[in-house]
């Protein structure tokens, strides 16, 4: 597996603007299915890291170019003559089909088919693929992963795959004959490479440093954490404990993903973090963990190149 299932830079920023600012109904609905989507990536990626034998390499997340068009992909799963594209669906509940069309069985509200979406990326990859000189035989699928899903007058699309028939669909990529080299692997790279970060059409919450609220919030359900007893902080909401060295350096992390343009010091991570520490005992942590430029007037940090483990 190449590039692994990883929160979008719009999903980290909805992440870590919660409990830090209130949401509109709008924002809050954004945030819920973009964490819904990445966590029916996850669950598929777990599948595929726990049955899928056959040899492939596996790609998640891309959002690629293919001649001023965009298009995003949950999943790719690399043959040796084969690419099998993947739309992956979260949904939960039940839902039903209707002259091509798909409601929500609670509300009769129709919802966009997934199947568009799915063929309009299984037109344009062919497309990209051919720029990198290559051929392959595409083969589009769009999965449920979600034990809770019902699709009433569910067609026999060839393309649909129901939770009940996942196992069934991982046997079947099992038994695929492939033979890998360079070549593969070249491709998955330059894919990659290709990869957007950051779409054009996402839309992000509006905030500045000194509107967002001060405090180090919980990784679990990001409700303010208290230290209530020495080098731990615990959530009272989700009962989540972390020690405090981790729960400082993950709200720097988070900082300096809002806020890359700041420079990190002892005072500005004192008063993001809103904990009554010394600032001689953060400046520990810091130093501990971030690379140390020490100046006469204005000493600071930095990540750059470096791995921080929480």
């Amino acid at each position: 597996m190449l590039k692994y299932v990883q929160a979008s830079t719009q999903l980290q920023t909805f992440q870590y603007l919660k409990g830090r600012m209130a949401f509109t109904p709008e924002q809050n609905k954004t945030h819920d299915q973009l964490y819904k989507g990445y966590l029916g990536e996850r669950k598929f990626s777990t599948i595929l890291g726990k049955r899928l034998t056959s040899n492939c390499i596996i790609l998640f997340g891309l959002l690629l170019d293919s001649k001023t068009n965009l298009f995003q992909m949950d999943c790719f799963l690399i043959y040796q003559n084969d690419i099998f594209l993947i739309e992956i669906k979260n949904f939960k509940g039940d839902f039903y089909i209707q002259n091509d069309k798909w409601y929500i069985c609670s509300s009769n509200k129709e919802i966009k088919n997934p199947l568009n979406q799915l063929e309009r990326s299984t037109y344009l990859l062919p497309e990209l693929l051919s720029t990198y000189g290559l051929r392959y035989q595409v083969n589009p699928y769009l999965i449920f992963v979600n034990d809770e899903f019902t699709l009433y007058n569910a067609p026999q699309h060839p393309s649909i795959i129901l939770p009940t028939q996942i196992n069934r669909f991982v046997q079947r990529l099992n038994r695929i004959s492939s033979n890998m080299d360079y070549r593969h692997r070249k491709l998955a790279n330059q894919l990659i490479t290709s990869h957007i970060t950051k779409s054009p059409y996402e839309k992000l919450p509006e905030y500045q440093f000194s509107e967002l609220k001060r405090g180090i919030f919980c990784k679990s359900c990001r409700s303010k954490m208290l230290e209530l007893q020495p080098g731990k902080m615990h959530c009272q909401q989700c009962s989540y404990v972390e020690s405090i060295d981790s729960a400082l350096l993950r709200n720097v992390l988070e900082f300096n993903f809002l806020f890359p343009e700041k420079i990190i010091t002892t005072s500005v991570i004192q008063e993001w973090c809103g904990i009554q520490r010394t600032s001689r005992t953060i400046r520990r942590i810091l130093k501990r963990y971030l690379g140390y430029e020490p100046n006469c007037s204005h000493s600071y940090f930095y990540l750059e190149n470096r791995t921080i483990k929480l």
